[in-house]
């Protein structure tokens, strides 16, 4: 027999001499999507059993697995007729046609997939439509079509082989043809080229995370709104956003600075305040200027009455802490927390400046990282100031020494 038999789906089983082991059951839903979606587009090959009536599959057992499955799912009947192919072979021959067709089958390639897939866009299909018809889902489309964005160079040498589809995902994370072109050239013949990462961080470098305090800061609808683009990476778990066009971000973000800076000159009375576009002050910030240091500003008498009693307190919690029992630790430790915040927050005081400092000195404002406008701590001179306290100081009293260079 060589024919090709409609055999009800409840007549077929697996053969023992199918090689195919390792990966059989690897995007089985995905098949049963598309032979749903589709149909069975390649028939199979059958023996008859042993077993008077029914056929064992030597080649195409995922796809077995995948009628099998929308069996059990409901969306096929046991008699419902599939394509075979029936042979008349022993086992070791079925062993070898099993083998053949399972190497010499080539899966499409990335290229050959973005191609396909290129082509049900350009014939009008969405992108649910196309998932549907070859059983994959729609951000594996979405992630195979944004690698059609690759720059000529680029998709040619995935397509030879020359480079790996991670390092091609890599470029493909913008699809502006000349950032990619320009890390294209620089790492392709190095030993970087090779490096997902690597690559990634070059083309992105001038691109900022949706997640960061400075587009925290700028405000993605403000951002849209000057024209700002905003790419999805598709090759990552957690699917984040890249803001492409960090320019307009960062003008966003600093003219909020700069008025958030406008603010606090105003009302604080100091030479000056400067916005800088960093979560923390930078060294070069700092290069030519000096800190100012200052004493805490000392407790008032209400202040110190309260303290003292925070801190019996807190000596009482540390003796009872030695005979504690195991069931009373969460309450203890609430206790404790409380007391020592209630002290903490007693000295944690800024200290007062003295109004004759205030033309001389200046602050920081950056990027908080809740992504808010925020004073950073410190005040910086552009030369050295007597230490002073902030309270209580003769007024003949001298300086307790001169600030450290920041």
């Amino acid at each position: 027999m060589n024919d090709i038999e409609l055999i009800p789906l409840g007549k077929l089983r697996l053969s023992e001499a199918n090689v195919r082991k390792n990966d059989s059951n690897l995007f089985i839903e995905e098949l049963a999507a598309n032979i749903e979606a589709k149909g069975l587009l390649q028939n199979l090959i059958v023996v008859p059993a042993k077993k008077r009536g029914m056929f064992d599959v030597t080649a195409g057992g995922r796809r077995l697995r995948a009628l099998n499955y929308l069996l059990e799912a409901g969306k096929l009947p046991k008699d419902h007729p599939v394509a075979c192919r029936v042979l008349d072979i022993d086992a070791a021959e079925q062993s070898e046609l099993s083998l053949i067709e399972n190497v010499i089958r080539l899966d499409m390639t990335p290229t050959d997939e973005i191609r396909a897939y290129k082509h049900f866009v350009n014939e009008g299909s969405d992108l649910d439509a196309i998932a549907k018809r070859f059983g994959r889902t729609r951000r594996f489309i979405e992630g195979r079509l944004r690698l059609a964005d690759l720059a000529d160079p680029i998709f040619a040498a995935l397509e030879e082989g020359k480079i790996t589809l991670d390092v091609a995902k890599a470029y493909a994370t913008t699809p502006n043809h000349d950032r990619q072109m320009m890390v294209w050239n620089e790492l392709s013949n190095s030993w970087q080229g090779n490096n997902p990462d690597s690559i990634r961080r070059m083309v992105t470098h001038s691109a900022i995370r949706s997640s960061s305090p400075m587009a925290k800061l700028a405000s993605e609808a403000e951002y849209l709104a000057a024209g700002g683009k905003i790419e999805r990476d598709l090759f990552t778990e957690d699917g984040g956003e890249t803001w492409i066009d960090a320019e307009i971000a960062q003008r966003i973000a600093g003219e909020k600075l700069q008025a958030f800076a406008a603010e606090v000159a105003e009302t604080s009375g100091y030479a000056w305040v400067r916005p800088i576009l960093e979560t923390r002050v930078t060294y070069n910030a700092t290069e030519d200027l000096h800190q100012v240091h200052l004493e805490p500003a000392p407790l008032t008498e209400e202040e110190q009455v309260e303290a003292d009693k925070l801190l019996e307190t807190i000596s009482a919690l540390e003796a009872e802490s030695e005979t504690l029992d195991e069931d009373d630790e969460a309450e203890f430790q609430a206790r404790w927390d409380a007391a020592s915040s209630a002290y903490d927050a007693l000295h944690d005081k800024p200290p007062v400046i003295p109004e004759e400092m205030k033309a001389n000195v200046g602050c920081f404002v950056i990027i908080g990282a809740d992504g808010q406008p925020a004073v950073a701590g410190g005040l910086y001179s552009g030369k050295p100031l007597e230490r002073r306290k902030a309270r209580g100081a003769d007024a003949g009293e001298g300086a307790s020494g001169t600030a450290g260079e920041g």
